[in-house]
């Protein structure tokens, strides 16, 4: 499922808008917009990222547990695993 550019623009703003400190200049609203864009984007970044290694994490037991796709040495499900450590961090 995508995300409209109008939808993650407002969500976005909404996350900024947190931030806003009231009594402002619009200078200050812009660093403070900015600021805070950034580090939503850095935060889907990384939601994405652990989404995508825990989708190759449950792949890679799918794998292991179907007799069908059982790879007697766990080759691919090794490296699936690998990837999914490389994308997070290894984080799990």
């Amino acid at each position: 499922m995508t995300i409209s550019n109008d939808v993650m623009h407002a969500a976005r703003l909404h996350y900024a808008l947190s931030f806003d400190i009231g009594d402002r200049s619009t200078e200050e609203w812009w660093v403070i917009r900015d600021d805070a864009f950034a580090r939503f984007d850095e935060a889907l970044k990384t939601i994405e990222a652990r989404a995508k290694a825990e989708a190759l994490r449950e792949a890679a037991d799918a794998m292991d547990d179907d007799p069908e796709f059982r790879d007697p040495l766990r080759l691919k499900s090794d490296w699936l695993r690998a990837r999914a450590d490389r994308i997070d961090g290894g984080n799990k």
